[in-house]
């Protein structure tokens, strides 16, 4: 599966003549919406690309052209076996339509993607290494002949067919009645005119309940490629552990040493390239509850139902700090304003506060001869500016 690159066609079409090619159905998305917006005709691409059966793909198909004639004379020129299901190769049991393994491929190698060639292909190969290793080793704990992934399609088909009604025809043909639709089953040929037992190797829904009339075992109808043993072949390979460099052999001959590197002038660019209606991922990813009202959308700090005064913060007056406060003698709490001048002596303290003047207060922990002041106020009202 590929997203369509000129070189890529090209070297497939060379190198793996007989490979099953896809093409990705998100990059050829991403193309087809930006010439075609629309939205019905956007969800209809992926009703055409998802169908497992031609009925099905020319429903989606002809609605595409019923909307605009463009976008489906669009689709119609890309070859419809290399991104709808239902013209896929039944030979590999893989239904996916895009390609999101290489994503998580890309993830797995991160952080060290940045690294110089040959420590990146040290550090994939001690990745795969464990992960074969992990697989396999989870793999022996299994209780059942399927793999965890395939038994959930199983459970989920064999419960969307317990209420279909099923007529057996003889020998291994069933006639199975879906409202609206009447759909056929052949054991002997493991086809459903669904598609979705040719494409996924896992007997559809349809086929589920041909298997419980039976009451026969639906292990038999799972396709060899999707069983444990199957599984257990694929990691059943060993990459071998490589000694330390330093016991390596010596080789005659001229070393060969990396390629200058040149910085390209600018900043480098280490994010992908995101599509123009894609969403950034550092914006929030969480619903915002506010903490009075507990209504949604906004937070306590934007809440209507409080008033706007109590909103402001209360601004300290920095006395218990001692430090760039200011401070009014008759206006502060500890002065008794009925005291008068002659109670505010020089030398006295009252409280948390040392008088050092009629008009000035300070924390009783600053040392008063390493502080300095400077007069800020009317001759009304003296007030000074802690340093």
């Amino acid at each position: 599966m590929s997203d369509r690159q000129k070189g890529l066609l090209k070297a497939i079409s060379e190198v793996f003549s007989n490979a099953f090619n896809r093409y990705c159905a998100r990059h050829i998305f991403a193309n087809f919406k930006s010439y075609f917006p629309d939205v019905k005709v956007r969800n209809l691409f992926w009703a055409a690309s998802r169908s497992t059966n031609i009925k099905d793909f020319n429903v989606a198909m002809e609605g595409i052209k019923a909307v605009d004639l463009g976008a489906y004379t669009w689709l119609k020129d890309i070859p419809v076996d290399n991104w709808s299901k239902h013209a896929f190769g039944t030979d590999v049991k893989v239904d996916h339509v895009t390609n999101n393994l290489t994503e998580s491929f890309n993830s797995q190698i991160d952080s060290i993607r940045n690294k110089p060639i040959l420590q990146l292909v040290e550090s994939l190969r001690t990745k795969v290494m464990k992960k074969f290793s992990k697989r396999e080793q989870k793999a022996k704990d299994w209780l059942t002949d399927l793999p965890p992934s395939v038994r959930a399609k199983v459970n989920k088909f064999q419960r969307e067919g317990r209420h279909i009604q099923v007529i057996h025809v003889g020998n291994s043909e069933f006639e199975v009645l879906h409202e609206p639709v009447t759909v056929l089953v052949d054991f002997s040929k493991a086809i459903c005119d669904c598609g979705v037992w040719q494409i996924y190797g896992i007997p559809c829904k349809h086929a589920m309940a041909c298997i419980t009339h039976l009451g026969v075992s639906l292990i038999p109808y799972v396709a060899s490629c999707l069983s444990k043993e199957a599984y257990m072949l694929t990691y059943a390979g060993k990459i071998h552990p490589i000694p330390d460099e330093s016991s390596w052999p010596q080789i005659k001959g001229d070393k060969v040493h990396p390629p200058a590197n040149k910085r390209k002038p600018g900043r480098s660019k280490l994010a992908r390239r995101t599509e123009s209606d894609e969403l950034a991922s550092h914006k929030r990813s969480y619903v915002l509850r506010c903490g009075v009202c507990k209504a949604i959308g906004h937070n306590k700090r934007t809440c209507p139902n409080v008033p706007s005064h109590a909103k402001k913060k209360k601004k300290s007056d920095g006395t218990a700090r001692g430090e760039g406060s200011l401070i009014n003698v008759h206006e502060h709490p500890t002065v008794d304003a009925q005291k008068k001048e002659e109670e505010l002596a020089p030398g006295k303290c009252t409280g948390n506060f040392f008088i050092l003047t009629s008009r000035l207060i300070i924390p009783t922990h600053c040392d008063p001869s390493s502080l300095v002041f400077s007069a800020i106020a009317t001759a009304a009202s003296p007030q000074y500016q802690v340093q």
